[in-house]
């Protein structure tokens, strides 16, 4: 795996392209799906996008570029080869891109997009392409789609609907090569260099502009103890805010949280004012003290079907001004009454 970005500018950039990223969200669009759709995030700076997998079927060289993107900081590159040819096959193609699993519902319409540059088009297509299982993971059928691609990035759209006892699919956003000359060898003979960026699936007929609603991949980033206060919030109120308090682990200080990056439960941003720093549990440790606007919360748990007397698990992430992320969990009961 190699990276043209060195991992200083890495961190140096990847929150600048995370800001940009969010402030493209539309009211109204349809919620893009998947988390760390700009291809931006790389915690472990393994080479490979958080929560995406890369296409091995087929002999490639991969790249996160800070040069040459779409949106964001970064994108993927791919120097993508011919298969080698086998004993009663001859290949004459190669394919390059990200994947991932997704939940679905079946029957549904939904919208995948991403955008991508070549610089080989009259040999490269862009190639969307669903794998769709079953509830016992039994392949169910495939959609897909070949798009001509010109010079310049070029936005690729794919429109389907899922098969009748759909529940989880393979989403590929990856490109389709063809070769004049059949080789024997991996990583043999000639490439074709090709970058994807800005990947979105929607539960839609249509696309959206482009927008990231999840921009890292939980599980990724520092486990934050957080309170959240009210501990019981009545869904009648018309209070105007919910408190939040977050610790960090040791190694790691709340001063440095970019407030402007926080979310309750994926969905409401933080106040930017007012926040407080100070010692709130007793037990030597600083947290950070933010406010959510508690009638958009309240909004958001009815949305979510929120009852009389449920307890809630809910997530606050955000991330701190080098890049990392940050996540905790912390459980309120509702009232309504």
């Amino acid at each position: 795996m190699k990276l043209i970005a060195s991992r200083s500018l890495l961190l140096i950039f990847i929150t600048m392209g995370l800001l940009l990223s969010l402030m493209v969200i539309q009211a109204g669009d349809p919620t893009n799906l998947f988390e760390n759709p700009s291809l931006d995030v790389d915690v472990n700076q393994d080479g490979v996008p958080d929560c995406w997998d890369l296409g091995v079927a087929y002999p490639n060289d991969y790249y996160l570029d800070m040069v040459e993107k779409y949106d964001g900081t970064l994108s993927l590159k791919m120097e993508t080869y011919c298969h080698p040819s086998q004993p009663g096959q001859i290949y004459l193609n190669g394919s390059g891109g990200v994947l991932r699993w997704l939940d679905v519902n079946p029957n549904t319409t939904y919208t995948l997009s991403y955008w991508v540059k070549t610089e080989s088009p009259d040999d490269v297509s862009a190639l969307p392409n669903t794998w769709e299982h079953d509830i016992d993971g039994t392949l169910i059928g495939q959609h897909y789609t070949y798009v001509a691609l010109s010079s310049g990035w070029q936005r690729v759209i794919f429109t389907f609907t899922t098969y009748p006892g759909v529940v989880k699919m393979m989403v590929t956003a990856r490109i389709w090569a063809n070769f004049s000359e059949p080789v024997e060898g991996w990583k043999e003979g000639e490439f074709y260099t090709s970058w994807i960026d800005a990947v979105q699936i929607e539960e839609s007929g249509t696309a959206s502009p482009f927008h990231v609603d999840f921009p890292y991949c939980p599980g990724t980033g520092v486990s934050a103890a957080i309170n959240i206060d009210p501990n019981t919030l009545n869904l009648k109120s018309q209070g105007q805010w919910m408190t939040c308090y977050i610790e960090l682990p040791e190694g790691f200080d709340v001063n440095n949280i970019d407030v402007s990056t926080v979310l309750f439960d994926n969905t409401v941003y933080a106040e930017l004012e007012p926040t407080e720093i100070g010692d709130y549990d007793g037990d030597s440790i600083i947290e950070l003290m933010v406010k959510f606007d508690r009638q958009a919360v309240i909004s958001h748990l009815l949305n979510k079907g929120a009852q009389h007397n449920d307890k809630i698990a809910l997530t606050v992430s955000g991330y701190l001004y080098d890049g990392t992320p940050f996540e905790g969990k912390d459980s309120i009961r509702v009232i309504n009454k």
